[in-house]
């Protein structure tokens, strides 16, 4: 076993199985990020749990529906900085992966959102089927402040969401988008005033598509998201590369920290 492989296992065995919650109910996954005390925040763990649960869904047979979500006051508030430097996103490949479950054929997905939508999960979830979000929904991502770079298909699925201005705002100048801009630029397709009406929408929306047949859903969902699958993946490939040379750069490190520093001395305030 490799270094890197050790790692990620330590990891994984470090990992509370109960930060992200699976259930299923009447054909439908359920996948609920489970740290509500440190607002959904991802530790090192979490983003294998995650993909594998992914997978597990995809691969089951009965699950014709994933709905993901968040117990508490956010959807996630992204990567926890306590865990940042825990391990290497881009040596533990685990971008890549999640890029590569992007262009699978998964049952239809759909984001829940509400409070802070932060970090990888902004670009994520532009690849899936829909978003529904609450009044007090914002997505942010924060990459670059970090010293990182644009990742997950954002670099070409931000453009032809938002538009090219749009998404500089969001991607380089890392301005927040509300959940009325979601919904006026297509990105999410429902607006809730609770997380409760939100989730009751979410299942009917599901019950709806578990009741369609099946072969017909899973063609038509097939050709919609066929056309342009080329340039996503070439993008999401020279992501990784831009990703892996950032994280090799001599600087990294030292801005990431510096910048963490600023975020804890603000917190103090």
């Amino acid at each position: 076993m490799s270094t890197e492989q050790e790692m990620v296992e330590t990891i994984k065995k470090i990992t509370n199985p109960n930060d992200i919650l699976y259930e299923i109910k009447d054909q439908t996954a359920e996948i609920i990020f489970n740290r509500p005390k440190q607002q959904n925040a991802f530790n090192g763990g979490m983003y294998f749990r995650f993909l594998e649960l992914l997978t597990l869904a995809e691969q089951d047979k009965n699950v014709r529906s994933v709905l993901v979500r968040g117990n508490g006051n956010a959807f996630t508030s992204g990567n926890d900085l306590n865990n940042f430097f825990q391990f290497d996103l881009s040596d533990a490949n685990i971008r890549k992966q999640f890029a590569a479950f992007q262009h699978k054929n998964a049952p239809p997905l759909i984001a829940l959102c509400h409070g802070p939508v932060i970090g990888f999960i902004f670009p994520l979830i532009s690849q899936f089927d829909q978003v529904y979000v609450t009044k007090d929904a914002y997505f942010f991502a924060p990459m670059l402040l970090f010293g990182q770079s644009v990742e997950l298909t954002g670099s070409i699925s931000f453009p032809r969401i938002f538009g090219t201005a749009k998404a500089f705002s969001l991607l380089i100048n890392c301005e927040k988008l509300s959940a009325s801009e979601a919904i006026h630029y297509g990105f999410a397709q429902k607006i809730f005033d609770t997380k409760e009406d939100m989730y009751k929408n979410g299942k009917l929306v599901c019950q709806s598509l578990n009741e369609m047949n099946q072969l017909s859903l899973y063609k038509s969902r097939q050709l919609i998201r066929k056309w342009g699958q080329e340039e996503i993946i070439e993008a999401s490939r020279q992501e990784l590369l831009n990703v892996k040379r950032i994280w090799e750069s001599d600087t990294f490190l030292e801005e990431a920290q510096n910048y963490l520093m600023k975020i804890k001395q603000k917190a103090k305030l």
